[in-house]
């Protein structure tokens, strides 16, 4: 009998085949049926309209679920495949007469139900079946590819319309006052751009496509699509300025500026303008604090005092410098913040590897912490290199050699005037930034261009709606940092809080007692919430046995008395109320 299950069992395998192509063939047919009549009423109704991706993906999918229902309820039984291999291949019900014989013993069943098996392992049985039980795609399944061809036809050559729509035919004047709005919001925004040429520079491809001809083009049938178009041409160029922002040279400036906050301000001098400017993060002010420090000295304006105190300005200076350049305190908060070690900050390598590793953060937070990094350590290498060209000015100041064209000097210039024109294109991205979002929303007041002059329902009387184009736009406002310069005067001292020295009262033993309490029941807590294994109890004992010796013997000895607040050795910070005047 296994031939004849084999047999049975190719010709069943090949039957479902074929009953899930019928499935999927005349699924497909009568889902582009309903898709040509979708496409056909969006040309009239373009609300109803939705992406062809939508469309594709739900249609594959409903002709895969068909065809696979299809296939589980495709299960014919033994007789009717035997029956089926007997009328098409003519084999005078062999196989359906040993199936029907095969629970019997008599001669004629075994007679039966040999001759099937001889007739079953021939073969050119098996080839014949595969032959009369060909596998392939049902009569007519050519209609639902023909389908899909009248439906793209459809899509693609038949004019969009709306016949619900309430608008009037677009006037030529609006079209060409939109062109100009939008020509006019986007000229403003290059010839604004324009005016920092680094800032001209990193934009220059997307300033290449900012034509003149740009809104020119015929396929722009209504004033929405001009302005649409030019809101798309807006937001890439803003999408572009925040990437500019958020560069790894915006990071290395905002490092910088962050680290040269830590400053200590020297006493009155001639370099003090020079620091002030560089603690505040203004390098066009110290720019210009240098060089009017290079003009005093050139055309001997400073004395022999003055030359010296600048000098040993110029040396502190320095040396805060070669210090700032050394610290990482931002990368290692935030090191620490990711559960990492706060030491990596000074080891970049160790780092990267550490990154690479950690499985506690995802790959955001890596990219994240990898920029920082980066950042840190630009910004300390430029805080090294203007201490060594202070140290340098500061050298040469007192050798003699303080002419304006030192080297220490030149140094110190090109690299402030480097980060002055970081800063400035920085805070020219940043004002652009502004004024895109200022004009998106000036181009977006136009998109609604109906007439709604229509009345509503509502609580209280009936009302007048006045759709259109707005007459005004919302005013760009923005925020500048401004320090401020305020004169403090002495005030009655209001708080008094002590930041060095011992403290003022008798030495606490009470935590002490409690811990020395607690570490004598140690053992038996231990034991009772966590089981010690056998092997661990002895020491487990001695632990807690030596703490507790150690405990007692420091509460053996005397408390040391309270110290009287003259006998203090530390300062004070007095808090004043202090007004300015």
């Amino acid at each position: 009998m296994t031939q004849i299950l084999n047999l049975l069992s190719l010709v069943s395998r090949r039957c479902r085949i074929n009953q899930f192509l019928n499935g999927c063939a005349w699924s497909f047919l009568g889902l582009t049926v309903i898709v040509l009549i979708w496409a056909a009423i969006s040309k009239t109704t373009p609300s109803i309209a939705m992406p062809w991706v939508w469309v594709v993906c739900i249609g594959l999918g409903l002709v895969l679920a068909i065809g696979i229902l299809a296939l589980a309820l495709s299960r014919p039984d033994s007789t009717a495949i035997a029956l089926a291999i007997d009328q098409r291949l003519g084999l005078k019900e062999r196989l359906s007469t040993a199936l029907a014989c095969r629970n019997r013993t008599d001669s004629f069943a075994l007679a039966a139900i040999e001759d099937a098996i001889s007739t079953a392992s021939d073969p050119m049985i098996r080839k014949r079946a595969r032959r009369k039980f060909p596998i392939g795609p049902p009569p007519g399944w050519w209609s639902g590819p023909a389908l899909v061809l009248a439906v793209l036809i459809v899509w693609y050559a038949v004019p969009q319309g709306d016949l619900f729509s309430a608008e009037e035919p677009v006037d030529g004047q609006q079209m060409v006052m939109a062109k100009n709005q939008s020509q006019e919001s986007i000229d403003v925004l290059v010839d604004q751009i324009q005016q920092n040429e680094e800032l001209a520079n990193s934009l220059s491809s997307e300033l290449g496509e900012l034509g003149d001809s740009a809104f020119d083009k015929d396929q722009f049938k209504t004033p929405e699509q001009v302005r649409r178009e030019a809101i798309r041409q807006v937001t890439s160029l803003n999408q572009k300025l925040d990437e500019i922002l958020n560069s790894q040279e915006a990071k290395t400036d905002a490092a910088l500026r962050d680290s040269l906050s830590s400053l200590t301000m020297p006493e009155d001098g001639p370099g003090k303008d020079l620091a002030d400017a560089m603690k505040q993060g203004d390098f066009k002010k110290a720019l210009e604090a240098l060089k009017d420090l290079q003009d005093k000295i050139a055309e001997g304006e400073l004395t022999e005092q003055q030359k010296q105190a600048a000098s040993k300005q110029l040396e502190q200076l320095a040396k805060q410098l070669e210090d700032l350049s050394q610290q990482k305190k931002t990368l290692e908060e935030q090191l620490q913040r990711a559960g990492m070690d706060p030491e990596l900050a000074n080891n970049p390598q160790a780092l990267q590897q550490a990154l690479q590793n950690n499985q506690n953060i995802n790959q955001q937070q890596k990219q994240a912490l990898q920029q920082m990094a980066q950042a840190q350590q630009s910004a300390s290498q430029m805080c090294q290199s203007m201490s060594q060209a202070c140290q340098s000015m500061a050298q040469q100041m007192t050798s003699g050699q303080e002419g304006s064209q030192s080297s220490g000097s030149q140094q110190m210039q090109q690299m402030l005037s480097d980060a002055e024109m970081m800063q400035q294109m920085l805070q020219h991205a940043q004002a652009m930034q502004s004024q895109c979002q200022s004009q998106c929303n000036g181009l977006g007041q136009a998109m609604s261009n109906k007439n709604g002059n229509g009345k509503g329902q509502g609580m209280g009387n009936r009302g007048q709606g006045a759709g259109g184009d707005a007459p005004i736009a919302p005013t760009p406002v923005g925020t500048r940092m401004v320090k401020e310069t305020v004169k403090v005067e002495g005030g009655d001292i209001i708080a008094r809080q002590y930041i060095d020295g011992e403290v003022v009262v008798g030495e606490s033993r009470v935590k002490m007692q409690e811990l020395s309490s607690q570490l004598g029941d140690g053992f038996e807590n231990g034991v009772i919430d966590d089981p010690v294994p056998t092997h661990l109890k002895d020491i487990h004992k001695r632990y807690f046995g030596e703490l507790k010796k150690k405990v007692d013997k420091a509460l053996d000895k005397p408390a040391a008395p309270a110290k009287s607040t003259d006998d203090v050795g530390g300062s004070s910070s007095d808090s004043s109320s202090d007004s300015p005047g």
